[in-house]
C-alpha cells in the first residue's frame, strides 16, 4: 500500500527526493523503498534563505524579544507545532528567541512524531558544510565548479541525508 493519509503529496515528493539523493550516492546504505503518495493535496513547504534567525521569528510570529521585552506571535503555537533544529545549539539559541510560543527539539528528538513544523538552519551548521556542493553533480551534470562525488570523501553525507529525510518525515501539514 503507498498511500499516505498524514501528509500531502509535496512533502512526500520531498521525502522522496532525499530517498533518492542517498540511493544515487550511497546506495548500499538503505533499502529503496516503494514511493508513497497522498490524496491530501496542500502548498509546497515554505523556503526562508539567506533570512537571520530574528528577522525569520519576527515574520513568523510577529515577534520581538528585545532587551528582554517579548511581543507575542499572531500564529498560535500549539501540542502540533513544533521548530526543529540540528542540535542542542541551535535549541538553546531558537528557544531564547521564541520563550513560550513554539516546542523546540532536536531531530534526534522528535524522530518517530509528527508535527507542523519549521525546520531551522539544517544546512548551515552541517558538520558536512561544503560537502553538500557535490549534491549539484545528481541534480546537474554539466554545472561548472560542482566537485566529483567521491565516497570517502563525501561520507558524512550518508548520515546527513539520512538526518534530513528523518526531519522531513517529521513533517505532516495536514
Amino acid at each position: 500500500m503507498n498511500i499516505n493519509y498524514r501528509s500531502h503529496n509535496e512533502i512526500l515528493k520531498l521525502a522522496s527526493s532525499v530517498i533518492d539523493l542517498i540511493w544515487h550516492f550511497f546506495p548500499d546504505s538503505i533499502d529503496k523503498p516503494s514511493y508513497e503518495r497522498s490524496e491530501v493535496g496542500s502548498l509546497k513547504p515554505a523556503v526562508f534563505n539567506e533570512i537571520s534567525a530574528e528577522e525569520f521569528f519576527l515574520k513568523v510570529f510577529n515577534s520581538e524579544n528585545v532587551q528582554g521585552k517579548h511581543t507575542t506571535n499572531h500564529i498560535e503555537f500549539g501540542a502540533k507545532q513544533i521548530i526543529i533544529v540540528r542540535d542542542d545549539d541551535d535549541k538553546e539559541f531558537v528557544m531564547k528567541l521564541v520563550e513560550e510560543a513554539a516546542m523546540v527539539e532536536t531531530v534526534f528528538d522528535c524522530k518517530g512524531m509528527e508535527f507542523d513544523v519549521v525546520l531551522y538552519n539544517f544546512f548551515k551548521n552541517s558538520p558536512a558544510r561544503k560537502k553538500w556542493r557535490v549534491i549539484h553533480s545528481f541534480l546537474d551534470k554539466n554545472e561548472k565548479g560542482v566537485p566529483i562525488f567521491s565516497r570517502e570523501k563525501h561520507c558524512s553525507l550518508s548520515s546527513e541525508l539520512k538526518q534530513l529525510y528523518v526531519a522531513v518525515e517529521i513533517l505532516n501539514f495536514n
